[in-house]
């Protein structure tokens, strides 16, 4: 879809959306059918979870996007892969998230990671599937660029692959790991993308800015899970209040770093591969290695987790009224929900131009193959007519034809005798 058209179509249905400012679009009603106020923040949080999930439009766009990128990518580098990781994998994103893309090219040595990200980031802009990009250093350096027609954030690696397939296995195991969890803990899922929300209120999800990555949240929030076996039958609001708790009051990202491959935590100073930094780190159950982050920001969460475990629990002591969004910006919520009706509905315009186009083309191929089989008819006919003697041509024939005829009779009378 065209830019301009986009903000022009965004600036006319904006003002019809009607959204309530009284109780969060997530409930039905303020009420639940229960006096227990964990029973009701347990319902509340599934609520949360089914109404911030990804929506068949949005899953639908960012699969277009990942497809047109895919396709520009393989233009340059013809035995590369594009693929799909974090989140997006898991549909544990948030409605306007980045969509995470890992570029793996193999048997090519790339000897300015920064320069080859620069042209990749020019060259999908002058293809029109990114409006605008920004090379970011990193530890990990990306393209963080803009998609052309939803505007919706993209974030492009690349990893170079000499031989053997590690990384694809690796990306698998990842991606098997994840599922498995939250399978295995039911409860994962709803208090994962509350969290989230939280932290992208806060501007505490940006990695490379110092905060918690969707990576690092999940990693948390598992290691929760696994202390105790019994956690398997935690409630979403326990298991909130229990992670709120850990983070809060109990862990110490100095002397503790985060074990998810048997559960529980692992002191720092027992592993060598682990410096001894006041910031988040966790062991990658896949490799073995020890992953960190930069940790500017994650005392701030420190306290964010202290102070929400707080204030929630004093929200339980008032039953039957909303307890999450005490705990958000609601003008942002509200603001997020009417972005995503406009997402809505920009998707049903444009597959109603798909559509009338497809339907276009249809009949389009349907009047050109009635008109070849209507020109063929009358060359056939023409052809039949052009074998034909032409009427000056028939008489003529025909005369000649009758002259030999009367000789014929002549020759053929019998002689008189006399």
């Amino acid at each position: 879809m065209n830019p301009l058209l986009l903000e022009k179509f965004k600036d006319e249905i904006r003002p019809n959306i009607k959204s309530s400012t009284k109780q969060p679009p997530w409930m039905d009603s303020f009420f639940y059918s229960t006096s227990d106020p964990y029973t009701f923040l347990d319902l509340e949080l599934i609520d949360f979870a089914k109404w911030i999930q990804p929506t068949l439009e949005e899953k639908y766009v960012r699969l277009r996007i990942y497809k047109n990128i895919q396709e520009c990518i393989t233009k340059i580098y013809p035995l590369a892969k594009v693929i799909l990781f974090g989140s997006n994998s898991t549909d544990s994103n948030l409605p306007f998230s980045d969509i995470d893309l890992s570029v793996v090219i193999k048997n090519l040595i790339i000897d300015d990671t920064l320069e080859e990200l620069y042209f990749i980031g020019r060259y999908l802009k002058l293809s029109g599937v990114i409006s605008q990009f920004q090379v970011i250093n990193a530890k990990v350096p990306i393209v963080k660029a803009t998609d052309s027609g939803f505007r919706l954030p993209i974030d492009i690696g690349i990893v170079t692959q000499l031989s053997d397939e590690d990384n694809d296995l690796n990306y698998l195991a990842y991606m098997e790991r994840n599922r498995n969890a939250l399978s295995r803990y039911p409860s994962m899922y709803p208090v994962l993308m509350y969290l989230k929300m939280l932290l992208c209120q806060e501007k505490l999800e940006v990695n490379y800015e110092g905060g918690i990555s969707s990576t690092l949240l999940f990693n948390m929030l598992l290691s929760v899970c696994q202390i105790n076996e019994s956690t398997t039958k935690f409630s979403p609001s326990k298991l909130l209040l229990n992670f709120l708790w850990y983070y809060g009051d109990i862990f110490n990202p100095m002397q503790c770093t985060i074990g998810v491959a048997n559960g529980g935590y692992l002191i720092k100073n027992d592993n060598s591969d682990i410096d001894n930094t006041p910031k988040f780190s966790f062991i990658d159950p896949v490799t073995g290695n020890a992953s960190h982050f930069r940790g500017t920001e994650h005392f701030k969460f420190i306290k964010k987790c202290r102070a929400w475990n707080e204030k929630l629990r004093i929200e339980l002591q008032y039953p039957c009224r909303s307890k999450l969004d005490k705990l958000l910006d609601m003008n942002y919520i509200f603001s997020l929900n009417t972005e995503r009706i406009v997402l809505k509905k920009l998707f049903q315009t444009d597959q109603e131009q798909q559509n009338k186009n497809s339907e276009n083309q249809r009949w389009n191929v349907v009047a050109n193959f009635i008109m070849a089989q209507t020109n063929a008819i009358v060359a056939k006919r023409n052809m039949q007519k052009s074998n034909l003697p032409t009427p000056g041509k028939y008489k003529e024939t025909l005369k000649v034809k009758l002259t030999k005829l009367d000789k014929y009779n002549q020759n053929s009378k019998p002689k008189e005798v006399y």
